[in-house]
């Protein structure tokens, strides 16, 4: 396991033993079969994207598939088509995908379970916390007070500072009940991770990598550990852009990759449904929050991502059977921002409209 060096840039908003599962695994959900994509009345021009791309020169890869099947790719250099990425916050919807596959293994009871039920010390030292659950967690609800979005810059520098990453998220106060309100916090994550951690008795990257990384062939993932040894939940995971698409297209596939359940139905779908009210800076960019995911309508087509900090994509739309991974470094704050270019030069497209219609 290769432990990245930490790099200390602004972020969005930013396992080795195995224990014996318990009897509570879940069966694979029987599934009805996919309809095909509907097919374009002809050839998509992707001619536009690419020359806003290359003229703004923000964005260092672009690769879109539909019906598994790659139809279009953008690299700015030669070099960007292999490389590795820091993906971001983008960790937090992957996270998300393992607390899915804990619970459905047994090793984590539900997402309804509290979390004191998982980290003893809420019990002694941190009361205020007994009502907060991993639901909570997943869906930014926790209540912890957490100005990640606002005085911190969108970073989480206070954290990084501190000596014991977990136990300074519990040592924040409590702004809201949870469930309550949402409030982006990379510190939730973190939690989620911990608790991955101390029930599988492995690490979440090692976790993953045993039951979904290897089995879907990813073999560019890295992540960030914490100083006492917890993979980074919130940020910092690194993959290529081929690899962020298979996270997509196992999304799309509800859970499934090469004809095998790797994450159930049922946790893919609550992973892509409004869990929280989530935060819209505009019709585009942001939306309703799921378990890490984001949820907005493109064009009508419901569209559910990953977001990292400078513009780390990863897109899906069920009604067109259409992944997309954007790979940005966007030190222009005003150039085209990729859900602007998803919704109206592959979306549209896509659906027979055309620029400006």
């Amino acid at each position: 396991m290769i432990r990245k060096s930490l790099l200390l840039v602004v972020a969005l908003c930013a396992f080795a033993g195995c224990s014996k599962k318990s009897s509570r695994a879940a069966a694979p959900v029987p599934l009805a079969p996919v309809p095909p994509a509907p097919t374009p009345a002809q050839p998509i021009d992707f001619g536009a994207l690419t020359g806003i791309v290359r003229d703004e020169a923000q964005i260092n890869s672009i690769i879109v598939s539909q019906d598994n099947r790659i139809v279009y790719e953008y690299y700015q250099t030669e070099g960007d088509r292999d490389h590795v990425y820091n993906f971001y916050s983008v960790a937090k919807s992957v996270t998300a995908l393992l607390a899915g596959v804990a619970i459905d293994n047994g090793y984590i009871a539900s997402e309804n379970a509290l979390v004191g039920e998982y980290i003893p010390s809420i019990a002694k030292e941190h009361p205020d916390k007994k009502d907060i659950a991993i639901k909570h967690l997943l869906s930014m609800t926790s209540g912890i007070s957490w100005p990640e979005s606002t005085t911190w810059r969108h970073f989480f520098a206070p954290m990084m500072e501190s000596q014991n990453w977990i136990r300074f998220i519990l040592e924040r106060d409590m702004d809201a009940m949870p469930g309550t309100a949402f409030n982006y916090n990379s510190g939730n994550s973190h939690l989620v991770s911990k608790i991955i951690q101390d029930t599988t008795r492995m690490n979440m990257f090692d976790f993953g990598k045993a039951n979904l990384f290897d089995k879907m062939d990813m073999k560019t993932v890295s992540w960030y550990f914490d100083p006492q040894g917890v993979c980074f939940g919130g940020a910092w995971i690194q993959m290529s852009a081929k690899d962020a698409l298979k996270i997509g297209q196992l999304v799309l596939d509800n859970g499934i990759h090469n004809n095998k359940q790797i994450v159930s139905a049922e946790w893919i779908r609550k992973l892509t449904s409004a869990q929280s009210a989530g935060y819209r800076w505009n019709d585009y960019v942001g939306g309703e929050y799921g378990y890490g995911w984001w949820i907005n309508e493109y064009h009508g087509q419901k569209t559910f991502f990953a977001w990292g900090a400078h513009e780390q994509y990863i897109f899906v739309t069920p009604s067109l059977r259409l992944v997309a991974v954007f790979n940005g470094t966007f030190a222009n704050q005003d150039a085209t921002r990729p859900p602007f270019l998803y919704a109206d030069h592959i979306i549209k497209p896509m659906l027979g409209g055309k620029k400006g219609q």
